[in-house]
């Protein structure tokens, strides 16, 4: 029960850049990173067996 009430954290991947915009050298801004590669069904099949699943790879694909 106290498990359904926990909720998983995601952390945005981000990049730190200098604020050009003000005069201040210790300003910056923060812009997501974008992940440009496209995962195959292969790579996902495998990643979900590393997290210990009862699933095996070819039952995935």
């Amino acid at each position: 029960m106290a498990d359904e009430n926990k909720k998983q954290a995601y952390v945005w991947p981000v990049e730190l850049r200098k604020n050009k915009i003000t005069e201040r050298t210790d300003d910056y801004t923060a812009s997501v990173k974008i992940f440009s590669d496209t995962k195959s069904l292969k790579y996902i099949a495998k990643k979900i067996v590393r997290e210990r699943t009862e699933y095996r790879e070819d039952t995935i694909l």
